[in-house]
């Protein structure tokens, strides 16, 4: 299969569901989280909002990052100190991301991940 661009892959993931990420220029469609994943990454988002208070950065929950690699990914909560504007769906200066790790993704979430 050939290689997508981030560009390509932003037009195409904006027409798909559910959510795909981009990882060495191939799609890969995003599983569901579980109950205890879902309270983790709300309670981070909080605690990040609580902290951001009066502050020009951001918490966010489902804002893509477009790393280095040319992978894209969707952390599950992140800090974006970048310009926003309210139809952006990647963020533009991320400073904190965060991934709650479970035992079947630990080693995406430890090695590959920390790479991007």
């Amino acid at each position: 299969m050939q290689r997508m661009s981030v560009d390509d892959f932003l037009a195409w993931e904006a027409r798909q569901e559910p959510n795909y990420e981009l990882v060495d220029g191939q799609p890969v469609m995003m599983t569901g989280g579980t109950a205890a994943h879902d309270i983790l990454r709300g309670s981070v988002n909080i605690a990040f909002r609580q902290a951001l208070r009066g502050r020009p950065c951001r918490a966010h929950l489902d804002l893509k990052v477009v790393c280095p690699s040319g992978n894209v990914r969707y952390p599950d909560a992140q800090i974006d100190c970048g310009p926003t504007t309210p139809g952006d769906v990647a963020a533009h200066g991320p400073v904190v991301v965060v991934e709650v790790v479970s035992p079947s993704s630990q080693v995406t979430d430890y090695i590959a991940k920390v790479r991007n």
